[in-house]
């Protein structure tokens, strides 16, 4: 009736419009929110936690309609409180956001690299327009999805039962990132993975090296990356790294492809930012993956002219839909602001990372050591830092510390050698340059020098 009376007396109510339109944003922007808390349910914690985040969006969503019946003064109370908290919230996450991209070293801004800014379905498009046969990179972490029961499985599928390919498109050129200003293309090896055509076939393996992006080498040059640098000293050297990959997809790979290939050394790197914390939490839900725990395989070598046909539908499917990046960057970007995770992180709440799994990891790596010592190999975890163990600084630096002293433990008691670049990133003159622009990346080729340099030392002590 309020309403009434003072449109009657003053015309339209321009403030009492604003709060509406403000509490129905809101309960817009939640209904949006938990559309991702779907999308990323697989990456959520278990718990209490995990169903505070996925009910929140929808409670605040249900609280602001109902609000939209209040009085007037009510409204344009709650939609002031509102606008304040979200100012004040995603304000602070998007400075501290600026700032982690911003570092600086020894007072030396820095500056964006001038370079290609294509997208990758624009660097796609170019190469066929060239002739040239150009899929993008296919990561197997990234194209797993939910079954109704929470569990995971792969969307492609050959003679009728979904596979989970463990590498790309065979024998095309691969498109895969741009951190320094140029994109990273190669082109893939017979089962889509970052070798020279012809490793599979060579009579003895001196190297295999498992890993995610940092082993796969992004985003340098081949020959610059420490895999290259490890083939130019060991040209038998096989690399079945692929972004994404955590240590049950690494597992899984060791078991489908090395024993009959029965490498000299196996070199399990392992990334310290999120191959227990996020990777693992996934692929456990993954009942494809977990059959490496039981020694079972998909016979990928027997069907894979057959796979590699459903992988390039696969890749084609997306590329039609716009989707030429089939990882995780984009939506975990979204999703990272959403939350507001670098806030989280600075305040030091609760995130997905704080539960590892260590028996599983202890089981895989001891798996994984029987595998290998049992065809005459030696496996060997290569532990790779990460910005902020690097830096010895901020606000992950315990969580950080925690996961190294977990992995050296279940290494030690396994009795599996460890290369440690923790001590070799913290001693150099210029951390910042080892990695991509200056920023929490991937590798620089500095670093990825680093890498190999220290690898290769130890590999040449050995007997």
């Amino acid at each position: 009736m309020g309403d009434i009376l003072i449109r009657r007396r003053h015309g339209p109510d321009w403030p009492s419009r604003l709060a509406r339109i403000t509490l129905a944003t809101g309960a817009i922007a939640a209904l949006l929110g938990f559309a991702l808390v779907l999308r990323a349910r697989d990456h959520l914690p278990d718990g209490t936690l995990g169903l505070v985040i996925r009910t929140m969006p929808l409670a605040v969503a249900g609280f602001l309609t109902l609000s939209l019946a209040l009085p007037r003064g009510a409204r344009l109370q709650l939609a002031i409180i509102l606008v304040a908290m979200a100012a004040g919230l995603w304000g602070a996450e998007g400075f501290l956001a600026w700032k982690s991209g911003t570092v600086q070293n020894d007072g030396r801004a820095i500056s964006d690299v001038v370079g290609d800014s294509r997208t990758k379905l624009q660097v796609i498009t170019a190469l066929r327009a060239q002739g040239r046969d150009a899929y993008p990179a296919l990561f197997p972490a990234y194209i797993l999805r939910p079954n109704a029961d929470g569990s995971l499985a792969s969307p492609i599928v050959v003679d009728g039962k979904p596979i989970l390919p463990l590498g790309g498109a065979a024998n095309v050129e691969t498109v895969v990132c741009n951190e320094n200003g140029n994109w990273l293309v190669y082109t893939a090896d017979e089962r889509g993975f970052a070798n020279p055509k012809g490793t599979w076939s060579q009579p003895g393996l001196d190297l295999a090296l498992m890993g995610d992006s940092f082993a796969q080498g992004y985003c340098v040059e081949p020959d610059q990356s420490f895999a290259g640098r490890l083939r130019a000293r060991y040209p038998a050297t096989l690399n079945l790294a692929m972004s994404g990959n955590g240590p049950l997809i690494e597992l899984a790979a060791l078991v489908e492809y090395l024993p009959e290939r029965k490498p000299r050394e196996v070199l399990w790197f392992f990334c310290e930012g999120n191959d227990i914390p996020e990777n693992l939490a996934v692929e456990r839900r993954a009942e494809v993956l977990l059959r490496a725990l039981d020694g079972g395989s998909q016979g990928l070598d027997a069907i894979y002219p057959e796979l590699d046909t459903s992988v390039r539908a696969y890749l084609e499917r997306m590329l039609a839909k716009g989707e030429a990046s089939v990882d995780a960057g984009p939506m975990q970007t979204v999703i990272g602001i959403f939350t507001l995770s670098h806030l989280r992180i600075a305040l030091r709440l609760p995130t997905a990372s704080d539960k590892p799994d260590w028996p599983l990891f202890e089981r895989i790596m001891s798996i994984a050591h029987e595998r290998t010592t049992g065809w005459g190999g030696r496996l060997t975890l290569v532990y790779l830092p990460g910005w902020t163990t690097a830096m010895g600084a901020g606000a992950q630096l315990a969580e950080q510390r925690a996961i190294h002293d977990g992995v050296a433990a279940t290494v030690q008691r396994l009795g599996i050698p460890m290369i440690d670049l923790t001590p070799r990133f913290a001693a150099h003159a210029d951390k910042t340059a080892l990695f991509a622009r200056r920023r929490p990346n991937h590798y620089s080729e500095t670093g990825h020098a680093l890498v190999a340099e220290a690898v290769l030392e130890d590999l040449e002590k050995r007997p």
